[in-house]
This record gives structure tokens, C-alpha cells and sequence, in this order.
């Protein structure tokens, strides 16, 4: 038992920053996870027959439970705010491949919202649009007199 205590520190550290504080910072949950993970649960060659399986079915309930190997992952918003996250957008422990998709998907996200938004200039172009608004100017100032 003696043997499982380094490893159930930092899983207490983990449970406490998630359980603590008014919000915990979706943009930590991923990376803390992922250095856990490479960091923690690594099996080394001094491990005991206990201490690998352990550190085996905690590595594999993660990666089940938060999906941690599957590209869908990078779509999640914990992954997203990751990303957004200036202390945590290095993603140094994620995977390659999901640290790039990650990257791609809030990519598109943003190209989605810049062709939506536009550049302002429609509204000026438009004739309507300019009338309608001298005109809801023109009532405003004659209900102020």
C-alpha cells in the first residue's frame, strides 16, 4: 500500500484543483490530465506488480472516461478553451495529433465567426438600412421636443 502513495498525491492534487474555488479552469482540465498521465502514470522499471497495474487501470479509466486518445476530443470545449488559454495553449503533454486538431478546430471556429460577422461595411452599402436609421434618428430628436 506504502508503494500506491506517490501515486495517489497527485491524484488528490488533481481531485482538490477541480473541487476547490468557485470555478475551476476548464482550460487546466486536459493539460492536467495529460502531465498526470505521461508524468504519474508512467510505468518505470523499479514498479511493483501492484504499482504497474495500478498506475495500467488508472492511465486506461482516464483515457476511457475523458476520451483523451480520440481526435473528437479536440472539439470539446475544455479542449477549445485550452487552446485560447495563453498559460495553457502550448498543450506540451497532448498528443501530436490532437494537439493539432485541436488547433484546426479552433481555426475554423474562428473562420466560421469572421464570415458571419462580416466587416461592417454591409450596412453602409445598403440604402434601407442607412434610411431606416435617419429616419428612427429623425423621430427620436422630434419626441425629445
Amino acid at each position: 500500500m506504502s508503494d500506491l502513495l506517490p501515486l495517489l498525491q497527485p491524484l488528490q492534487v488533481m481531485t482538490s484543483l477541480y473541487s476547490t474555488g468557485d470555478q475551476p479552469s476548464a482550460s487546466a482540465v486536459y493539460p492536467t490530465l495529460w502531465s498526470f498521465v505521461k508524468a504519474d502514470l508512467q510505468e518505470k522499471d523499479g514498479d511493483s506488480a501492484a504499482v504497474a497495474t495500478f498506475k495500467k487501470n488508472v492511465t486506461d479509466s482516464l483515457r476511457d472516461r475523458f476520451a483523451m486518445t480520440s481526435l473528437s476530443t479536440a472539439n470539446h470545449p475544455f479542449v477549445v478553451a485550452t487552446v485560447l488559454d495563453p498559460a495553457m495553449k502550448a498543450m506540451a503533454d497532448f498528443p501530436d495529433n490532437i494537439h493539432a486538431a485541436a488547433y484546426d478546430n479552433v481555426r475554423a471556429l474562428v473562420s466560421n465567426v469572421e464570415g458571419t460577422v462580416g466587416d461592417g461595411n454591409e450596412v453602409e452599402k445598403d440604402g434601407k438600412s442607412q434610411s431606416r436609421r435617419r429616419n428612427a434618428r429623425n423621430r427620436t430628436r422630434e419626441r425629445q421636443r
